[in-house]
């Protein structure tokens, strides 16, 4: 086997209506995903995240934002289309996503179903209230539920709710996505977007012929591990520096594995940076050829990450400052910011097919510090009038120099 590391960039595509704004916001999640990957990744670590989730869950928030809090949170989720167009589009791809895998199938074929579940639900505190016209924009676009917690009364107990909410979304493969006091007496409501995919493969691969091979690292350590094998037609495309692999899964759906390997003497991390949203928009269908395919069977479970830090590496700092305007989501309030982005995913791929899941939860809180209002002492020379607001008409003037 090459001296490499397989990375999964995530090609679950399907079939859906395409129009631009839909591009727009493939577009977004992919370049946002890469964006993610190279502020995430660890060279020695195995990574496993879902864009699709943290997009989803983002956009959710970002409906919430007003002001340059909404224009600079536009620009870091990377999305071309206005508001408004961002969420038709995304009721429409979320609905064929999920209408892509609901399709009838025969009898015979229901162990080889693909199950694609989304679930999106916020939580707010229950002494507060949230503008209707923010739930109703969620509930319409994005599918979303409110249930109301009592984060400050009992924040623990709240965050086990959440955790067995999400664990139950997602048939008990994320669990405790809300790390321990994660939710606290601040906290004012929690966006929470899930997603399961379960999926065989098109033409599955024989356990006979699974065994052990060497897996070669970056840094040259063999590894023996269980590596599966098959003789197939697969999408396949070769660049200078890499090449795109594509394993498809079984019908109606039109899902499928991409796989992005380096090319001889080239590591993963170099391979990477020339990675973009066009190379994995031309995976999409790439030309068929026969293979003769090796690829281990792996298991990842990441743990819960916080990815606060991360977005504001990438430019995305007030939302989480005193000076955030979510005012969209909770009215004349102006002292709530984003406090946490926690993030958990898995992955397994074996010989029968893959199941993926990953959970997004965006913590809102109070800030401890509220905004000061803006101050002036008049203390010094000062010029003064009486003025007729209407007309601008000025009926005393003076000044103070003394007193």
């Amino acid at each position: 086997m090459k001296k490499s590391i397989i990375t999964v960039i995530a090609s679950l595509s399907v079939a859906t209506q395409i129009t631009t704004a839909t591009e727009n916001l493939v577009t977004a999640s992919n370049t946002l995903g890469l964006e993610l990957y190279s502020q995430i990744q660890q060279k020695s670590t195995n990574t496993c995240y879902s864009p699709f989730s943290i997009q989803t869950a983002m956009l959710m928030a970002y409906n919430g934002a007003a002001g340059e809090t909404n224009k600079e949170m536009h620009k870091i989720l990377r999305l071309g289309a206005s508001q408004q167009t961002i969420n038709k589009e995304a009721k429409k791809y979320h609905t064929n996503l999920i209408t892509g895998t609901s399709k009838k199938q025969p009898e015979k074929s229901i162990q080889n179903k693909t199950e694609l579940l989304i679930a999106n639900k916020i939580f707010i505190e229950e002494n507060l209230n949230i503008k209707e016209s923010f739930t109703n924009t969620l509930k319409n676009n994005y599918h979303s539920k409110v249930e109301k917690l009592p984060f400050t009364k009992h924040p623990d107990q709240s965050r086990n709710h959440i955790n067995n909410y999400v664990s139950k979304a997602t048939k008990n493969k994320i669990n405790n996505l809300l790390p321990e006091r994660s939710i606290t007496p601040l906290t004012t409501s929690v966006l929470v977007n899930s997603i399961y995919f379960k999926a065989s493969w098109q033409k599955a691969f024989s356990p006979s012929k699974t065994a052990k091979r060497n897996f070669i690292t970056d840094s040259g350590t063999s590894h023996q591990v269980d590596t599966m094998s098959t003789t197939t037609h697969l999408g396949y495309h070769a660049e200078n520096n890499y090449e795109l692999i594509t394993i498809p899964y079984s019908s109606p759906s039109n899902f499928q594995l991409l796989i992005i390997l380096p090319q001889k003497n080239q590591e993963l991390g170099a391979t990477m940076k020339d990675i973009n949203a066009n190379t994995l928009a031309k995976a999409k269908s790439l030309p068929s050829k026969e293979i003769q395919l090796f690829i281990p069977k792996f298991k990842i479970d990441s743990p819960s990450i916080d990815l606060k830090d991360t977005f504001k590496e990438l430019g995305m700092s007030l939302a989480f400052s005193e000076e955030a305007d979510f005012t969209n989501m909770f009215g004349t309030r102006d002292d709530i910011k984003i406090g946490a982005i926690f993030h958990k995913a898995n992955i397994e791929v074996g010989e029968k097919g893959t199941v993926a899941t990953a959970a997004t939860a965006v913590l809102m809180e109070k800030s401890v510090l509220k905004k000061q209002p803006f101050t002036i002492k008049i203390n010094k020379p000062f010029f003064f009038a009486i003025q007729d607001k209407a007309t601008g008409n000025c009926l005393f003037m003076g000044d103070i120099k003394k007193l």
